[in-house]
């Protein structure tokens, strides 16, 4: 081939081979990039940035059993998200309202101590005292606050002298007993109550409920003891031979 030929084309291949050193030398220094890269972040000395997951939710309708027609049931509208996990909307928490529960009201009556020695009556007391060995109406007269008259005046039959055992009617801490009846003390032998017991020994109940200090509704046991209001008489009286 002429000189002019073969000078034009070796000019050509040089440049090749130059074009290919190039590109060698950056696919070699590409790849050690890429190499120093990766073991950079297997070693943690980068990080890439992650894009923050988007949680979508889809709502889940449910329908009550007792609707009609199939309406949607507010009460139950959940939120379900994409990829697990239930998602409740916030909401303000329920106030209550306490309950006021009224208290149990009992229907027992209560229960008086119509005893001896213990104090019975309303405005007045009064106390059936049963006489032991040596007592006189003097000693009782000083111990519970009256007079020997008051306590003549207040029963409705009273031996003299006074016999031991004897149940004596003492007006406690008067002296003044001028519109007091008589009183006999009486002990209930069976359950009944006030009002049935003064029909059967034939007493005005209201009067015989004033003064023991009971309703006539209340319900009477057996050994109570009563103050039975009765028309006076002399109460003072011989004492008869045999212990009452």
């Amino acid at each position: 081939m002429p000189a002019e030929l073969q000078a034009q084309g070796i000019k050509p291949g040089r440049n090749n081979r130059a074009l290919w050193r190039t590109i060698a030398a950056l696919a070699i220094l590409i790849a050690l990039v890429a190499v120093v890269a990766w073991q950079g972040i297997a070693r943690g000395f980068f990080s890439l940035p992650l894009q923050q997951e988007k949680i979508t939710s889809t709502p889940t309708l449910t329908t009550s059993p007792a609707s009609p027609t199939g309406a949607i049931d507010s009460a139950t509208l959940t939120s379900t998200p994409i990829g697990g996990g239930a998602l409740t909307s916030p909401t303000q928490p329920p106030t209550f309202t306490p309950t006021k529960i009224p208290s149990p009201t009992s229907t027992a009556q209560p229960v008086m101590k119509l005893a001896l020695e213990t104090p019975i009556g309303r405005d007045q007391e009064f106390m059936i005292h049963r006489v032991l060995e040596g007592e006189s109406l003097d000693r009782l007269a000083n111990k519970y606050g009256t007079t020997v008259a008051a306590i003549q005046a207040v029963n409705y039959y009273l031996p003299s002298p006074l016999l031991i055992n004897w149940t004596v009617v003492i007006p406690l801490g008067k002296i003044d007993v001028q519109g007091l009846p008589a009183f006999q003390p009486l002990m209930v032998t069976g359950g009944m109550t006030l009002e049935a017991y003064a029909q059967s020994i034939t007493v005005d109940v209201s009067t015989l409920s004033y003064y023991n200090g009971i309703p006539p509704s209340y319900q009477l046991s057996g050994g109570d003891w009563l103050l039975v209001p009765r028309q006076k008489i002399n109460t003072v009286q011989p004492s008869p031979t045999a212990t009452p």
